[in-house]
């Protein structure tokens, strides 16, 4: 009988049948338990270990290789322990690659390929082979595992719009999205703490749509990407609500009588986004609402008060008022404050009238001190200027 390799595959395992000195004798060498996966975060080391039997007896050797997408694009890591890879040194002189082997007995050890540093490029699936001299590459004793970079998340800023405008009454919507491994999970939540316009805390996905959006809608969203690998990754999303003008005036009427040494100072409070232009007019018809702009001159001042953050909204309020000077017959009746921008206007309508003496608290302090010579102005300047503050103050909260 001719000498020949038998071989007989079981499982995993491969029997090696070699010619020696004209005799036949079987050296086992096999690959005896399957490679885990080993998943790890991006930077620290990742081991794979390939468990052998025989290699030694049979005169083979353990290679490690990464696997392509086609044989071709397979690296060659290592061969026993030595690395053929290129193989830099990093920090305290460590290098890129080694392989470890561990003597379980006579026959098994176990090969441990160690990768440092690692990086997005060093995922994929690895190969354990034994080489067998006088063995076809098809019939080599294989096993394959995995290695898993873990990546934390990372914002997909060009997919991402900042800035989100949309109409009063229509919809919009916010997208979200980021990359890592896993595969980050979305949540939405906004960042004053307050719920979210359907009630809840958070929200989760990576879109979310916001139907018949009004002033409430407006402000900062905060889109956070996690996949519990460490730093979290967060990103802020402003919707404005475009809004025409809303205005309100701080009184609905003012009496005062007619002297030359009083003045009345009425006041608005109009928002709107875009901020909205200011205007007064008095109302000369209210039957055919004709009216005549006021602007300043001898007999008035206009004024904006202060530019103050609207509450729970990207836009802003505005206090406008009117000084009307050295009151006269002609000054009294009705007012209107108006603000417009491109999607509409918004106005308040303040009454003055007649009052047969002086209204208001200076009145005593005009006849006991200052007679008849001297102008005294019924002002809500130095008011407005106080709930300004106590508006900005809400509006932080």
């Amino acid at each position: 009988m001719n000498p020949a390799d038998i071989i007989c595959m079981i499982g995993t395992s491969v029997l090696f049948v070699v010619e020696v000195y004209g005799q036949q004798s079987q050296s086992p060498a096999d690959i005896s338990k399957v490679i885990d996966k080993e998943t790890k975060p991006a930077g620290s080391e990742g081991r794979l270990n390939c468990t052998v039997t025989g290699v030694d007896q049979a005169g083979g050797s353990v290679m490690w290789s990464k696997l392509g997408r086609t044989q071709v694009d397979t690296v060659l890591i290592s061969r026993g322990q030595q690395i053929v890879k290129k193989n830099p040194l990093g920090p305290k002189g460590l290098k890129k690659y080694d392989v470890f082997v561990t003597h379980i007995s006579a026959t098994k050890q176990i090969y441990s390929l160690a990768i440092r540093r690692i990086i997005s490029e060093d995922s994929g699936k690895y190969e354990c082979k034994i080489y067998l001299p006088g063995l076809d590459a098809e019939k080599l004793p294989v096993a394959r595992g995995d290695l898993v970079v873990q990546l934390p998340p990372n914002m997909m800023k060009t997919d991402i719009t900042p800035s989100v405008q949309a109409v009063e009454g229509s919809n919009a919507k916010l997208t979200c999205d980021a990359t890592g491994v896993p595969k980050p999970r979305i949540s939405w939540s906004r960042s004053n703490g307050k719920a979210m316009p359907d009630g809840q805390q958070t929200v989760y996905g990576t879109e979310i749509l916001l139907t018949n959006v009004s002033s409430i809608h407006g402000g900062v969203y905060r889109c956070k990407a996690d996949n519990n690998v460490r730093p979290p990754a967060t990103m802020d999303i402003t919707l404005q609500i475009r809004t025409k003008p809303v205005a309100r005036a701080f009184r609905g009427s003012y009496g005062q009588a007619r002297d030359k040494n009083l003045e009345v100072e009425l006041a608005c409070l109009i928002s709107g986004d875009p901020q909205p232009d200011l205007f007064w007019y008095k109302i000369k018809n209210k039957e055919t609402m004709a009216m005549s702009p006021i602007s300043d001159d001898n007999k008035h001042e206009v004024n904006k008060i202060g530019i103050y953050p609207g509450h729970n909204r990207g836009q802003s309020d505005q206090w406008l008022t009117l000084r009307i000077l050295q009151l006269q017959s002609g000054d009294y009746g009705t007012y209107m404050c108006l603000g417009k921008n491109k999607f509409g206007n918004g106005s308040a309508f303040i009454v003055l009238y007649l009052t047969p003496t002086c209204q208001g608290p200076l009145c005593q302090f005009q006849s006991r001190y200052l007679g008849g010579g001297t102008t005294l102005s019924v002002s809500v300047t130095l008011l407005l200027f106080a709930l300004g503050w106590a508006h900005i103050m809400l509006a932080k909260t």
